[in-house]
């Protein structure tokens, strides 16, 4: 069930694609709202997968079969809205070029998309034995791993082929002067007559990106593997950033490059070097004495904080830099009357990230504090602990009682940091109510 590349950046991406057909043909809008909705849907299956992963495997199965369903009909109905959308204009483009590439494209997108689906699920029906004992499926449980090796391998397979044949239609769009003489001269025609709704889309797309940016700023971490990590956050920002760039005429590149490989590479070298998820190793359940090595001297901390807060500091400037770009289109369009509310973004989010850090190095704190036979004792046995009295003999212990003061500090500041982001994402849906639309609203 862990998704290396969760579907929603996928969905992202398709999105920001799209969202310029939208004024073509009402096909690509239609195939941008369910992009749309594929974005909230893959949110909320990244969300239950760490929910099963976190202590209810049971679910595991079921779940999977229900995204896969629920999948396809998202990701057949935007197929068919993309390509009837590039099929009726290439017609109306009184283009040479013949619709059928884009219809084998369609095709090919149907096969993948239910084949893609199986092959996710069948591995999962594996897990049968487990929940029902009356059935005698023990061997199919053992070739669980052999299973989902085998459907991997196809999936990729299945991948590659996909793209050759649907880049075919594509490229052939690309490189079809009249289909593109065609859509330039309706895309400027719509910025001369529909710029209050042109600038109001583009807002609304760019402030979808941001809001869903902020959202993950916190960690997730499910068996110390962190399921989200703090490079999607400059992507998505920088992204934003981008989208409102277009309707000042500047682009935005290089940077959004150079700070997503930074961060990835600072994200890389925390994990390898500090363990970031002790809290999920320290439970009964995934308990394990060898995790603890780089966590048994001081460094483990001061590593903790370099990169955390080097880290923290480069997502907040593709934070910032996307609401600068705000900042410069408000002013370049008249809508100043939320100027204020920029600078508590600026500040909220500044907070958010800063407390966040300071969770990090709490938790390799705990972490280090675990490398004491005392304490890994107590984290071994604390679930089993119900008496009183042996709990504040516990606590007579000066490394125990100090772990405990650093995970009840540790997960106060988790919590602050995810209110601040809460808020955060408040003030942005607040903002973007009051800048859509005319000036007057």
């Amino acid at each position: 069930m862990f998704d290396i590349l969760p579907d929603f950046i996928g969905a992202v991406l398709i999105m920001t694609a799209l969202s310029a057909f939208v004024y073509f043909d009402g096909n690509f809008e239609t195939a941008h709202k369910s992009a749309k909705y594929l974005l909230w849907f893959s949110i909320l299956k990244t969300a239950l997968c760490m929910w099963c992963m976190g202590g209810h495997r049971d679910y595991i199965m079921p779940f999977t079969f229900i995204f896969a369903v629920l999948e396809t009909i998202f990701m057949i109905s935007m197929f068919r809205s993309l390509y009837l959308g590039a099929e009726y204009t290439l017609m109306r483009s009184s283009s040479d070029r013949t619709p059928k590439a884009v219809n084998e494209a369609f095709t090919m997108s149907f096969i993948f998309t239910i084949a893609s689906r199986l092959l996710e699920f069948i591995p999962q029906i594996a897990d049968i034995a487990a929940q029902d004992a009356e059935l005698d499926l023990s061997p199919m449980a053992q070739l669980k791993m052999y299973l989902l090796g085998a459907c991997l391998v196809c999936g990729i397979i299945l991948g590659v082929i996909y793209l050759v044949m649907t880049a075919k239609a594509w490229i052939g769009l690309a490189c079809d002067k009249k289909y593109n003489s065609f859509l330039k001269e309706k895309y400027e025609n719509f910025l001369r007559d529909e710029r209050e709704v042109f600038v109001t889309r583009r807002l609304s797309f760019a402030y979808l990106l941001i809001t869903v940016s902020v959202l993950f700023i916190p960690d997730f971490y499910v068996d110390a593997i962190n399921l989200i990590p703090s490079v999607v956050t400059v992507i998505l920002s920088f992204s934003a950033a981008v989208v409102v760039n277009k309707l000042m005429g500047k682009r935005t590149g290089v940077l959004l490059v150079l700070s997503g490989l930074t961060v990835t590479l600072i994200t890389a070298l925390y994990m390898s070097r500090v363990r970031l998820g002790i809290n999920y190793i320290c439970s009964v359940e995934t308990f394990n004495r060898q995790e603890f090595t780089l966590l048994e001297s001081t460094k483990s901390v001061v590593y903790a904080g370099v990169l955390s807060f080097a880290e923290a500091i480069i997502v907040f400037l593709s934070i910032n830099y996307a609401l600068s770009c705000f900042k410069k289109c408000f002013m370049a369009e008249k809508r100043k009357n939320v100027l204020g509310r920029i600078t508590l973004c600026r500040f909220l989010s500044a907070l958010s990230l800063i407390t966040l850090a300071f969770s990090r190095v709490l938790t390799c704190v705990c972490g280090h504090l675990s490398s004491h036979p005392p304490v890994t004792e107590y984290v071994k046995n604390k679930a089993f602990i119900t008496s009183g009295a042996v709990y504040e003999q516990m606590m007579e212990n000066e490394f125990i009682l100090r772990y405990e003061n650093f995970v009840s500090l540790q997960s106060a500041m988790s919590l602050v940091s995810l209110l601040m982001v809460l808020l955060l994402a408040v003030v942005l849906v607040n903002m973007k109510r009051a800048t859509e639309g005319n000036d007057k609203k």
